[in-house]
């Protein structure tokens, strides 16, 4: 599974296919093999294996296509909202000192004060915007930012599981009528005791459960916002090498 396959693509992409997935396996497993537990599963995730990776380019593109749902549902980007003179997520004093350092970083871009951002928020938003993409393109060393790097990981992960939602819904559903379907019919011919799929059915069902239940949009927020703040935090790590470069 690694091989060939950076970090993030294996924790914010493959791993919202394989739990995407995981029903696949469980009722293939159930249909596959029944002599042996282990062969099953192994049986099921194998048989699931190439659709999990095939899923995994289109966890990505669905991720990305919602992402601006979920912005225009939080009132923009986290980042650029963070750097608006109204919000309350930074203390007042960080996000002065963030925009005096922003505005040194960029000499090029002015940065609007609170009556300027007020009289035309868009115009504001976009030079926050921009001033993110700076951040961004500054903050690409994982070894060096590497808690933001971790904290990119979290958010593609959830970011990506709650896009792809739908599909774990109708999967799960799709998954537990079949193996509903099974155990009835193995139950009727005694070809092995009713309660015998009851596990392979309980974890079908406690994933649908979670999928309806815990995969919000305002999961994802949790973690947007803590990106968010650590990519604004590495603007004083910037500013710190770039005096120690200077003296």
């Amino acid at each position: 599974m690694k091989s060939g396959l950076d970090e993030y693509t294996r924790n914010a992409r493959l791993k919202p296919a394989f739990l995407v997935a995981l029903p696949i396996a469980l009722t293939v497993a159930i249909l596959g093999f029944k002599q042996s537990a282990t062969e099953g599963t192994l049986f099921g995730l194998a048989s699931s294996l190439g659709f999990a990776f095939l899923l995994s380019q289109l966890v990505r593109d669905r991720g990305k296509a919602r992402e601006p749902w979920l912005f225009k549902r939080w009132n923009g980007k986290p980042t650029t909202a963070m750097l608006r003179h109204g919000d309350t997520r930074l203390n007042v004093h960080t996000r002065a000192r963030y925009h005096k350092r922003l505005s040194a970083m960029l000499p090029e871009i002015s940065l609007p004060t609170a009556e300027l951002e007020k009289a035309n928020p868009a115009e504001a938003d976009a030079t926050y915007a921009s001033c993110g993409d700076y951040l961004l393109s500054k903050t690409r060393d994982k070894e060096r930012f590497q808690l933001l790097f971790q904290e990119n990981v979290n958010y593609g992960f959830r970011r990506n599981l709650w896009a792809m939602k739908p599909v774990g819904i109708a999967i799960s559903i799709l998954s537990l009528a079949a193996l509903a379907l099974v155990t009835q019919v193995e139950a009727r011919t005694n070809a092995v005791p009713w309660f015998a799929n009851l596990t392979d059915i309980a974890i079908v069902a406690l994933l649908l459960t979670w999928w309806v239940i815990r995969i919000t949009p305002s999961w994802v927020k949790i973690v947007a916002d803590a990106y968010a703040l650590r990519l604004l935090a590495s603007i004083d790590e910037l500013e710190s090498t770039k005096a120690a470069g200077e003296a």
